[in-house]
């Protein structure tokens, strides 16, 4: 009889226990909404420069270690995002603060190489928005852009497209569905241009497009992408990159982000 009281005490503070710890820990009421803090993207665009770390209020969000042997962070080469996927941010705590970009140390290094900053700069992210860091020039006059990614409402059949203009030595430039008429016009290096939209007439909703980005004026196209699907409430980034004139993996080029499906 004892036997069973005893047993049945246990299975009572157990229960009670457990319970305690499903309210401490009910992800569905404890849990932080993602849109309550700021969201950001990095992109390097700087030709020829090297492999970077990307930082906001001195913590570094790239990367993570590799293996334990090796224990380097893994940093962000020329023409890559962070993070690497589309329409995926960094989750920071908004407030003002420094965004940085150093080319990383070498941990394994003897004597350990230090840090050499590429830029740094302060800025305010308000929580709830989205922005895009973006770097650009010359590894000896490295350039920055702070965009606010502001993504417009969907709307009907529109879908949505914008050009980040980091070619060096590039003309101002417009943009369009190639053989078109243009989208955007008089993009001028270092700038990005509004969100355009674009009216997806599909009966499924995707339009398979080419874009082509022209020298402001011109009708001949400097750089065209390759297929992209638009689709009704997408917005997509293209990024000019590159140097003018430039060959091999320095030439003009493109990368295409999704920031929203």
């Amino acid at each position: 009889m004892k036997n069973h009281k005893f047993l049945f005490i246990l299975a009572f503070l157990a229960i009670g226990l457990w319970s305690c710890e499903e309210e401490e820990f009910d992800f569905l009421q404890n849990a932080t909404p993602v849109s309550v803090e700021a969201r950001v993207k990095f992109y390097h665009g700087i030709p020829g420069g090297p492999a970077v770390d990307f930082l906001w209020q001195g913590k570094r969000l790239n990367g993570g270690r590799v293996t334990v042997a090796n224990s380097a962070f893994l940093p962000v080469t020329y023409g890559n995002f962070f993070p690497t996927l589309n329409n995926e941010y960094a989750a920071v705590s908004g407030g003002s603060g420094k965004l940085e970009v150093e080319i990383p140390d070498n941990p394994l290094a003897k004597p350990a190489t230090t840090k050499a900053t590429v830029v740094s700069t302060d800025a305010t992210l308000e929580n709830g928005k989205n922005y895009t860091f973006v770097v650009y020039g010359t590894a000896a006059a490295p350039k920055f852009k702070v965009l606010n990614d502001d993504l417009p409402a969907r709307s009907g059949n529109l879908t949505y497209v914008r050009i980040v203009h980091l070619l060096n030595g590039g003309p101002a430039v417009d943009f369009g569905i190639a053989g078109a008429a243009a989208l955007g016009s008089n993009i001028a290096e270092g700038a990005a241009s509004a969100w355009a939209s674009f009216p997806i007439t599909e009966a499924s909703g995707v339009s398979r497009q080419k874009l082509s980005i022209r020298a402001t004026g011109s009708s001949t196209a400097l750089l065209t992408t390759a297929d992209i699907d638009l689709q009704v409430g997408r917005c997509v980034t293209i990024v000019v990159r590159g140097n003018q004139g430039g060959a091999t993996t320095l030439a003009p080029g493109l990368s295409t982000l999704i920031n929203r499906y």
